[in-house]
């Protein structure tokens, strides 16, 4: 938010102090250390132009300066907590990276080209961070992350293919796996049903949403009764979901996917404007030779 959207940045920094102040004084008292530590660095070194990597140093040193200084001050100095402090400054130096590619994607008006598959990753890492926000709740043991996160996944699955939807999977469970304590199951059930989903978009929404619904049976077959008609449940509102998006949503979000068919008739069309763009010229070239 400071490099990227300075206006906002007051309000995400408060953003953050409210969701940590869901956890504790000692959550906020790091939080509110570390966006400090990484305010003062980012000024001292905004002279020399900040870039992706300088920031994404910086959000690790801010995380391992405010994490070591107050488990210290707690009397909570470990090795395990050191190697905690560690992964979780890591994580922070890649998640910051990521996003440095991610946002203004997201705030562009308009996207004139097409986008790598490293910045659809980001995306979806961006998206499923997002939905660790509704860790929680509930409606009869209906949860809604997973009904989000299978949403998503069909989404992506059913623009960009099998290989990204899978892709979209393991990162979506991955993200959701550091809040959830059945994330790891759910990777397995969100790359498999990605995979499906996106093999088979040829034959449209519905056959899609059938790969949804035969990758939640084959991964949760082993599940209680009770929790596999919740599973079966979660992919069937995630499905209605996907219905109601609107098919010109998902085919301008095509176009910017390389492989696709909408990408596809995206370039076709771009050739054909820069041909007749050429040949309007050539024409009045023409015309003024023939008039000299």
């Amino acid at each position: 938010a400071y490099a990227l959207f300075p206006g906002h940045m007051v309000f995400a920094a408060l953003a953050l102090i409210l969701g940590a102040s869901t956890l504790g004084t000692e959550q906020v008292a790091f939080v509110a250390s570390t966006i400090t530590l990484l305010l003062l660095m980012a000024r001292l070194w905004k002279r020399r132009g900040l870039s992706a990597m300088s920031l994404a140093w910086m959000s690790l040193a801010a995380v391992c300066l405010a994490r070591f200084g107050w488990t210290y001050f707690y009397g909570n100095l470990t090795l395990y907590n050191g190697v905690l402090t560690a992964v979780e400054a890591s994580l922070a130096f890649i998640l910051t990276h990521l996003l440095w590619q991610t946002l203004p994607l997201l705030a562009a008006k308009r996207q004139k080209r097409a986008l790598r598959g490293e910045e659809v990753t980001g995306i979806v890492i961006l998206l499923s961070s997002a939905l660790t926000g509704l860790v929680g709740w509930q409606w009869a043991e209906v949860s809604a992350v997973h009904v989000l996160s299978r949403w998503l996944v069909l989404l992506v699955a059913f623009v960009a293919g099998g290989s990204m939807g899978a892709a979209a999977g393991v990162v979506t469970g991955m993200v959701l796996s550091l809040s959830l304590m059945d994330g790891m199951s759910q990777m397995g059930l969100l790359a498999f049903s990605g995979l499906l989903a996106g093999l088979l978009k040829e034959g449209g929404r519905l056959v899609a949403g059938l790969g949804l619904m035969v990758g939640t049976g084959l991964v949760a077959i082993g599940l209680p009764t009770g929790d596999l008609w919740t599973a079966f449940g979660e992919s069937l509102i995630a499905l209605v979901f996907f219905f109601l998006v609107p098919r010109s949503w998902l085919q301008r979000v095509a176009r910017f996917v390389p492989g696709t068919l909408e990408h596809l008739k995206k370039e076709q069309e771009y050739v054909a404007r820069v041909r007749e763009v050429t040949y309007n010229k050539m024409q009045r070239f023409a015309n003024l030779f023939l008039s000299l």
